[in-house]
């Protein structure tokens, strides 16, 4: 729920945005999250197949 309210407003912010710039780096910054997120992830997931 949560996630879903932030991903909703990120959404609006570049709707209402005319500075593309701003935009670009918004979404580059949100790219990023999910890079070092799911990296992470993948990590927990490699060290728990090399266990089994």
């Amino acid at each position: 729920m949560h996630r879903k309210k932030s991903s909703r407003r990120f959404l609006r912010d570049i709707l209402e945005s005319t500075d593309y710039k701003t935009v670009a780096e918004k979404r580059l910054n949100t790219i990023d999250w999910y890079i070092k997120y799911f990296s992470k992830f993948g990590m927990i997931s490699a060290s728990s197949v090399k266990l089994n």
